[in-house]
């Protein structure tokens, strides 16, 4: 898919294959497990790429329970790349292979000499003492006193010659020993063993075929299979050609450094035109490697274009590591090659594409600052290249960013840019333009909402409904987005029945285009209309149902929303124990990231807090909320907590230092009256006026009280608010 038609929607739908993937193979792996016990084999580990062993850490985890075994063996090296793989899991026993005993090197003498009547005790001490208890190394010093005829083996009874022993140099490493054994080789073997150690470690026999016309390939292929230093697999990546492996890494290493570095670069360039030739439903795993051998051939234009197309085809399967690791090193390249050259791979709009891509990547990584600035790079790109809708794309990915890490108002001009460059006359009758300008008025209208201007978001997105003409399924997306904008504004401004109406509509789209994602976000935003209404019961079926579907998507992000939401409903059903531990879960899994999502949850823990009575905990978790608030500008959180900073001063009964001033309870819940009141927040001007109320109650002023609370009842009935179910943890503490 071209960038250009990847909304966040689309980025979300790409996690959610991925997960749902993961999901689906350990329910795989748990069913057959109840059948059968499953053993994996898994070597050389430390080879794996990061997703592999993401996976392999999902099932450890999914699976925990279930008759499986997985054997993994590594070298020390993994745990430079993940130091604390396996650590803390009760399911897991570490085992660190020592170098063999003396005694125990004896007895593998004894196994691989066998054949040997009676073991020289000058052979049995020279490989006991050279090797010193490594076991490959002994078993590549004995292969190389075979070739060298030290050990006979041409009869059944394998015979040591102890005269020769005397005589051979023995190499003081393992390195050395297989030098060796490379130099015993005749001079096509060794050729034909350095010709497939460019390719890297797994090679395939087609990339030989410039040596038949001198050399019957296969013949020797077999030989050195005998002689064990490659190994035939059963199937091979690629179709009409058989794939092989060396033995071990480390021989393949040695072999490469005895070429010369001019044949090295002609030898990688033929094998990246070969990978890119040849044909196999495997193909694509190949950009990344295809890339390599042009960077070790010297050719770094190509190189640059082929890690390009593997961070792309990288970013389509949503391995995100790898895809930022790609385009990074595409990037990277790219500044070294000619950029007037005619004749040049790479164009401007493939360059602006990767930088569209990465920062996307970066975005869903949470890499917020990297993430703009490489839009920002884009966007002065697209300026010089005078392109405005390259430039309407930049800012586009800004807004996105820029709002999820809590920069409203950057988010906000940065979509008003969006709409304005897209609608220019210049662009007039463009296809990308008109899918530009509603993503732009949809995160436009979204920046409104969080920053309380409602009823011009409402506005905002009634122009971009205007603007539909199509029926395909980018256009369904973005119109259930501005349905969802319509039914968030709605809500917020207390017209539930039109909310619920955008939202079913948003819900009932999603269905149809199949985007299961959207359809959970729908109705967690229907339990958070029923939640806003005091009905808490209500409100967590509608999260229940859209968590089975986000964990049935596997979306982690979309699933903590969801959870966070049912730990808020818990509060009206008085189940503040179980609520507290939740969230504290939920913030701690979320980390330190500026996600828009955390000031309320902890806005939710401290109404868990004050419904047990931890009135001082709940003071510094509402002030860490309010502080997250007031750095988002979001005016619907600062309403919310104000209100909550309120109850907690009328609890502790005294004023609280906030901002470096005394704030009694009055004043708390004033300043969330005025913030409601300037939205036009009527549902939460109604929840602060009956704790207001309630605070009246408790210092015996109950004229003000009734005062109070005959404005909440007005609005509530207006409302449909069910104001019994509501601040249930302020009732008991009053």
């Amino acid at each position: 898919l071209d960038f250009r038609f990847h909304s966040a929607l689309n980025q979300e739908y790409m996690q959610d294959l991925q997960d749902r993937a993961l999901l689906y193979a350990s329910q795989f792996f748990a069913a057959v497990s109840k059948k059968s016990s499953i053993v994996f084999y898994l070597d050389d580990l430390h080879w794996a790429d990061d997703e592999s062993l993401n996976f392999l850490d999902f099932i450890t985890r999914e699976c925990a329970k279930e008759a499986i075994l997985i054997t993994e063996f590594t070298r020390p090296i993994l745990f430079e790349r993940r130091p604390h793989w396996g650590e803390g899991k009760e399911n897991r026993i570490f085992l660190n292979l020592q170098h063999l005993t003396k005694r125990e090197s004896g007895k593998l003498i004894g196994s691989i000499l066998q054949k040997v009547q009676d073991v020289p005790k000058d052979l049995l001490e020279l490989l006991v003492s050279k090797t010193e208890g490594n076991p490959f190394y002994l078993e590549e010093l004995i292969k190389m006193f075979i070739d060298q005829e030290v050990i006979n083996t041409k009869r059944d009874d394998w015979f040591v010659d102890s005269d020769r022993l005397g005589e051979i140099n023995v190499p003081t490493s393992l390195t050395g020993v297989l030098q060796s054994r490379l130099d015993k080789l005749s001079f096509w073997e060794k050729r034909i063993l350095q010709r497939a150690s460019v390719v890297g470690r797994e090679f395939w026999d087609n990339l030989l075929k410039k040596f038949e016309s001198e050399i019957n390939v296969p013949t020797v292929l077999e030989s050195l299979r005998r002689k064990e230093l490659l190994f035939r697999k059963e199937n091979s990546a690629f179709e009409d050609a058989n794939e092989y492996i060396f033995k071990h890494a480390l021989l393949q290493d040695v072999t490469y450094e005895t070429i010369l570095l001019e044949e090295r670069r002609t030898w990688h360039l033929e094998t990246a035109q070969w990978l890119i030739q040849t044909k196999g439903e495997r193909r694509n795993e190949y950009f990344s490697v295809i890339a390599e051998h042009f960077e070790k051939a010297g050719e770094i234009e190509s190189s640059a274009l082929w890690y390009g197309k593997a961070g792309q085809q990288a970013r389509k399967s949503f391995a995100l590591e790898s895809a930022e690791k790609f385009l990074v090193k595409a990037l990277k390249f790219w500044q070294n090659c000619s950029k007037d050259d005619e004749s040049a791979l790479l164009t401007s709009d493939q360059i602006s594409k990767w930088k569209h891509s990465l920062g996307v990547i970066l975005r869903l990584q949470l890499k917020y600052s990297k993430s703009i600035e490489v839009f920002t790079e884009l966007l002065e790109m697209a300026k010089l290249q005078n392109s405005k809708l390259n430039q309407a794309y930049a800012n586009w990915g800004l807004s996105c960013v820029q709002f999820e890490s809590g920069e409203v108002r950057n988010s906000l001009e940065s979509a008003k840019e969006t709409a304005r460059l897209a609608g220019d006359d210049d662009l007039d009758g463009v296809e990308d333009a008109t899918f530009l300008r509603l993503v732009g008025l949809y995160r436009h209208g979204r920046s409104l909402v969080a920053l309380g201007e409602f009823v011009e978001a409402i506005a905002i997105a009634k122009k971009a409904l205007e603007l539909f003409t199509g029926s395909g399924k980018k256009d369904l997306s973005a119109k259930a987005n501005v349905l969802h904008l319509l039914a968030l504004a709605n809500m917020c401004l207390g017209r539930f029945k039109e909310a619920q109406k955008f939202e079913q509509q948003e819900v009932e789209i999603s269905r149809e285009l199949g985007d299961f994602q959207t359809v959970a976000n729908g109705l967690n935003s229907l339990g958070f209309q029923s939640y806003m209404q005091g009905k808490g019961k209500e409100a967590i079926e509608y999260y229940e149902d859209a968590l089975e579907i986000a964990r049935e998507n596997g979306n982690k992000s979309t699933e903590i929303m969801i959870l966070s939401n049912i730990s808020g409903a818990r509060v009206y059903l008085g189940e503040y124990e179980k609520a507290e531990i939740e969230l504290k879960q939920l913030i701690n899994r979320v980390g330190e990231t500026r996600s828009f999502l955390v000031p309320e949850m902890y806005r939710f823990l401290t109404e868990t807090l004050i419904g047990q009575g931890k009135f001082n905990e709940a003071l510094e978790t509402a002030k860490r909320s309010l502080a997250l608030s007031q750095e988002a500008e979001n005016q619907e959180m600062l309403g919310e907590i104000w209100r909550v900073l309120g109850v907690v001063s009328s609890c502790l009964d005294k004023s609280l230092l906030i901002g470096g001033k005394q704030v009694s309870a009055s004043d708390c819940f004033q300043e969330s009256l005025n913030i409601f009141e300037k939205m036009g927040m009527e549902a939460g001007s109604a929840q602060t006026l009956h704790n207001f109320a309630q605070d009246k109650l408790a210092k015996g002023n109950f004229t003000e009280a009734e005062e109070l609370l005959s404005i909440e009842r007005e609005i509530s009935t207006r409302l449909e608010i069910d104001t019994k179910a509501k601040n249930v943890y302020f009732q008991t503490q009053s």
